[in-house]
Formats: structure tokens, C-alpha cells, sequence
């Protein structure tokens, strides 16, 4: 990581011997004479470390440094200083304000090694703050996972219970009507509350799941459609649905608008309801069957006794 150094000091000897000291470490730094003049480069700048006087006249280092962890409380500072301001510098350190203090005259290596030091306590504190960071994202992707979660498993709950509702209103003999709304009703919310149509090909009856909104039509073209390819038909936004018993075409679901979204995701959680009303339709089919062979045996029995 290349890092950049802030050096604040009112006197311009002491700025231009850091100058020549810090030409050749790799470092890039910035020189201020003044207080005001080195907050406004740590308003524009990004800095590792800050290194401040301690005695200025607008401003004590001190004073630089708290200033400064308001603008940047990630760049590590140091106060540059004579032994007269120990007890004021130490209080800062314990006060949590300053990393360190280099005291002057100082010894060229003492220097080097306080900066490379402060260099990497700013390179743990940037990993520090991306761990964070991670870790809050991560918290919060976690808490819209749940979130998400509890929706689809009430939202799964819900979809067994009305499946379970129209199983049993089938076991019990519920009317068509009733039936084939209260599947059109189930199939609207699953869409999103889509008109839904309930067509009957066994009684040639029509049910919705909206009262008061007409019945959308069937053309012959798309009749031919789920004849023939025994699947979903998806005919501009609209979705139509066979409802079939082995290869017969008992009726069909029309959906309203449905062929815009995701429609095997779509089918795929109404698997349960379509079973019921095609176990509903077939039944419906064979009530019919048994009364046409029903009515044909009393026919011939009729024949029979007219006959004789």
C-alpha cells in the first residue's frame, strides 16, 4: 500500500529537514507551515499518517489532532515536540487523541521507524474498517435473507393450506361452482391477483376468481394450442393453462396478464391446486360417463319390457 504523510510545523527549517529526510523513503508527503493550512490538506487529501507540531500559534498539536479525527479519524497521528510538552503529549495518548511523539531533535532512524509503524497500525485500520463494513453487509444480507425466508415459508404455508381447503371441499362433494371459483381464487393470489378464468370442457361451465369481470375468450387458435402440445400456452401477456387427464383436455385456466412473469416458477407452485381441480374435473368426467351408461342400460331395459 503506498502511503502519504502529513507534516504540520510553523517553523520552515524544521519543514524543509523532514523535506530532505523523507525525499528518498518512497513516501509521499505534504508540508504545511500552519494549522489552518494542514487541515485543509486533510480535508483533501487521503493520509496515512499526520505529523504536527505541538507548539503552533493558532492552534497546539493537540488541538490539530482532535480537529483532524473529526475530518479523518482513520490517519494515525503523531505529535512532533520538545521535553517541556511530555506531560500535556501523554495525556493526549492516554486520552486515545495521538498514536505517538517524536520528540525534537529527533534521531533519523527513531523517526523512520515511528513512521513506518504509524504506516502499518493505518494499514490494520483500513482492513479493520473493510472488515467492519463486511461485516455489516453481511449482516444486513443475512437479516433480508430471514426476511425473505419468513415470506416464502408463510407464503408455502399458505399455499398448502388452500390446497388442503380445496382437496377436501372436493372429498366432500362440493359443487362445481364452488370448486372451480374457489381454484380460480387460489390461482389469482399465487399470480399476484390476476384475473383468473375457470373454463369446464366436461360441463362446458365458466368460473372467476373476480365477480363482475367478464370471461376472457378462448380463440379456436389457441384451443388448438393446448390441444396439441398438452402445455401451457403463453399468448401475449396472458397465460393459458390445460387441465388435463392423461391426454384429454378436461378445461382450462386463464390468467390475465401472467405470461409476463416467470411461468415455470409459476406453475411449479401451483402444481398442488392444478391437481386438485384436474382430480375435480376427472371426477367430473367419470360422474358423467357412469350416468350416460346409467341411462342406456334403463333405454334397453325399457326396449326389453316394451319387447315382451
Amino acid at each position: 500500500m503506498d502511503h502519504t504523510i502529513l507534516f504540520v510545523d510553523d517553523e520552515e527549517n524544521i519543514l524543509k529537514a523532514l523535506g530532505r529526510l523523507m525525499r528518498k523513503t518512497g513516501y509521499t508527503c505534504f508540508f504545511a507551515s500552519s494549522a489552518k493550512e494542514g487541515l485543509e490538506i486533510i480535508k483533501k487529501e487521503r493520509l496515512s499518517v499526520v505529523v504536527s507540531d505541538m507548539r503552533m500559534p493558532e492552534m497546539n498539536g493537540v488541538e490539530l489532532v482532535r480537529a483532524a479525527n473529526e475530518i479523518d479519524p482513520v490517519s494515525v497521528k503523531i505529535i512532533l515536540s520538545g521535553y517541556s510538552d511530555i506531560d500535556d503529549i501523554m495525556s493526549a495518548v492516554n486520552g486515545g487523541h495521538i498514536h505517538s511523539y517524536i520528540t525534537k531533535p529527533w534521531r533519523e532512524a527513531d523517526l523512520m521507524i515511528t513512521l513506518m509503524n504509524a504506516c502499518e497500525m493505518y494499514e490494520r485500520r483500513i482492513r479493520e474498517k473493510e472488515m467492519l463494513q463486511e461485516l455489516k453487509e453481511k449482516n444486513e444480507a443475512l437479516k433480508e435473507l430471514n426476511e425473505n425466508l419468513e415470506k416464502i415459508v408463510q407464503a408455502r404455508t399458505w399455499e398448502i393450506k388452500a390446497s388442503n381447503l380445496l382437496l377436501n371441499s372436493i372429498l366432500k362433494g362440493t359443487g362445481e361452482q364452488d370448486i372451480l371459483e374457489q381454484g380460480a381464487l387460489i390461482i389469482s393470489k399465487l399470480a399476484g391477483n390476476v384475473p383468473v378464468f375457470a373454463y369446464s370442457l366436461v360441463s362446458g361451465n365458466s368460473f372467476t376468481s373476480q365477480k363482475g369481470v367478464p370471461p376472457v375468450e378462448i380463440g379456436e387458435k389457441i384451443l388448438d394450442q393446448l390441444k396439441k402440445s398438452l402445455k401451457a400456452v403463453v399468448s401475449g401477456a396472458d397465460l393459458y393453462i390445460p387441465l388435463l387427464k392423461r391426454d384429454r383436455l378436461l378445461g382450462i385456466l386463464s390468467l390475465t396478464g401472467a405470461g409476463r412473469g416467470d411461468v415455470p416458477a409459476l406453475l411449479h407452485r401451483m402444481a398442488n391446486v392444478l391437481s386438485g381441480i384436474r382430480l375435480y374435473l376427472s371426477q367430473q368426467e367419470l360422474v358423467g360417463s357412469s350416468s350416460e351408461i346409467i341411462s342406456s342400460i334403463d333405454m334397453m331395459i325399457e326396449e326389453a319390457d316394451a319387447a315382451t
